[in-house]
């Protein structure tokens, strides 16, 4: 359980937009981070599409958003595809964040 004023430890994970994801560097910024198990299962599917559907009002709140998930980018670059997804996904394949 996150509590108020938990400090996020810094973190760098490969993201699907060919960068590099560091969170020290984008703490400077709104941000909206989701975490979901698996590219392509129904339930992280439809996740994906309903937050898919609400980007633009996100965007507009000055909001940048990553899904991350243990898949690797190659399977992140499918989903996006399949899903006309907006926004980058980050891998954690190591498992670096998720327990």
């Amino acid at each position: 359980m996150i509590k108020e004023n938990f400090k996020v430890p810094n973190f760098k994970l490969p993201s699907s937009n060919n960068k590099t994801f560091e969170i020290n560097k984008s703490l400077k910024q709104y941000l909206v981070i989701y975490f979901y198990p698996r590219d392509n299962t129904p339930g992280c599917t439809a996740e994906a599409c309903s937050i898919r559907d609400e980007y633009q009002a996100i965007k507009k709140l000055g909001y940048e958003l990553y899904g991350i998930s243990v898949d690797s980018i190659k399977s992140h670059l499918k989903f996006i595809d399949n899903h006309q997804l907006p926004f980058p996904l980050i891998s954690d394949e190591e498992k670096t964040l998720v327990a």
